[in-house]
């Protein structure tokens, strides 16, 4: 008898010895999960768990495998740098553990595709670890009050949509103050905006090029927004675009007109809270009309042609060509010419000629059509064409055909001129003096 009792005493101690040591090892991988959780030690934390492991957690609806489980574990340390899990209770049955913590940290990092908020987080989690019997983690659930985390994670952070609003409104102040650098700051890398002065979506450049021009033309321009709605992810926004034309606009000369013109724009949000896209609409013949009222539109395709062949008589071959499209067609005697030949020819006479000018005799406007007719002087005291000067002076003339695009820039352009004159002007003999 009293040996069966002392081996029932020592079947007990054995049987305590080993639920000890299997409770010290459950311990152990449970205290090494947050140790390297709170680290950061992500390689650490994805050998403790088996390939098959299955996380269960608030934020998800469905069961974590373990490549979405270790997404989650380094989305939330770059949201929470300074993540802490401090282990308050813990209870090991055979092969599973139950672990009360209590987590805190500060969001100073993305979290979900959301700019940081800045706060700070204290929330009580429960966790249920099953082991597989070789150290690892076979499966996780994790559970937390999602509503506290929440309003912790968000409190003093407006809305999303509200957000959304104060990010495009501050674009409209940079807009308006002509701080077009400022743009990157409210708007995606991949931005698009779509505009009736556009044929076409365009980036982030042809924006800013857009309100650089409006501010030249329009110093005082102002965006009064009338009403704005969000939901997050879209802002629609009505407002009032005013202003006086006292700057030159796409080549023409001021007209020194106000406009007042209604505009409704629809952005598109990125997950980062940066628009993406831009879509903006307006009346663009009230604009033009406003610009334009009491204006003779012939009289500014006049004064734009003058000014125009006054860049080639200076020799600006930059400025001559900033009055034609970018994919103009320019012709030289029939034969279409590249923008590069067209300036080095400007430069050509005027090397050759340093008192050329081209006098207009007589314009003649119809439409988006400009007729020119006029006559080139000058006196041949460069080299031309490769030929030494030989001082004498020329008179040729010259006939144009320029068609005129909207915004004022030359889409095609056509110039015949007496080469053969100009060459017996120049090969002519000066007269002997008596």
């Amino acid at each position: 008898m009293k040996k069966q009792i002392i081996s029932t005493l020592y079947f007990l101690l054995l049987v305590s010895y080993l639920l000890i040591g299997q409770e010290k090892k459950a311990e152990k991988i449970v205290t090494d999960y947050f140790t390297w959780l709170d680290s950061g030690n992500s390689k650490e934390v994805e050998q403790l768990l088996t390939d098959d492991l299955k996380a269960w957690a608030p934020f998800s609806p469905v069961a974590l495998d373990k490549k979405a489980w270790m997404g989650a574990v380094e989305g939330f340390h770059t949201a929470f740098p300074d993540l802490k899990h401090e282990i308050l209770n813990w209870f090991a049955d055979d092969n599973k553990i139950a672990v009360q913590t209590s987590f805190t940290g500060t969001n100073t990092g993305s979290l979900m595709g959301n700019p940081p908020t800045k706060n700070k987080v204290k929330v009580s989690i429960t966790s249920i670890f099953e082991l597989d019997g070789k150290g690892k983690i076979k499966s996780l659930n994790v559970q937390f009050d999602n509503k506290s985390f929440e309003s912790q994670l968000m409190a003093g952070v407006p809305p999303p949509g509200k957000m959304a609003q104060v990010n495009v409104h501050a674009l409209f102040m940079a807009m308006d103050a002509g701080e077009t650098d400022k743009f990157i700051n409210y708007c995606s890398a991949d931005f698009t905006i779509s505009n009736p002065f556009l044929s076409a979506p365009s980036p982030i450049g042809a924006f800013q090029g857009i309100l650089q021009a409006q501010k030249t033309a329009f110093p005082d321009i102002k965006h009064q927004v009338l009403e704005m709605t969000s939901n997050g992810k879209y802002v629609t926004t009505r407002g009032i675009f005013t202003g006086t034309n006292t700057g030159p606009m796409m080549g023409n000369p001021p007209t020194g007109n106000k406009v007042k013109l209604p505009f409704l724009v629809l952005d598109e949000l990125d997950a980062m809270g940066k628009i993406k896209m831009r879509n903006v609409q307006f009346d663009v013949k009230s604009f033009e009309s406003q610009l334009m009222a009491g204006i003779n539109p012939d009289a500014i395709l006049e004064t734009n042609i003058r000014a125009i062949y006054k860049s080639a008589d200076d020799g600006d071959g930059d400025k001559f060509l900033s009055y034609w499209s970018q994919h103009s067609h320019p012709y030289f005697n029939g034969v279409e010419n590249t923008r590069e030949e067209i300036k080095n020819r400007i430069v050509m006479f005027k090397k050759g000629f340093p008192d050329i000018k081209r006098s207009v005799e007589e314009v003649i406007v119809s439409g988006n059509k400009v007729f020119v007719r006029g006559v080139l002087t000058g006196t041949n005291t460069g080299s031309f064409m490769g030929k030494p000067a030989t001082k004498n002076p020329v008179k040729v003339s010259w006939l144009g055909l320029y068609h005129i695009k909207p915004d004022g820039k030359i889409e095609n352009g056509w110039v015949e001129f007496d080469s053969a004159a100009l060459q017996n002007q120049l090969s002519k003999k000066p007269a002997k003096k008596k």
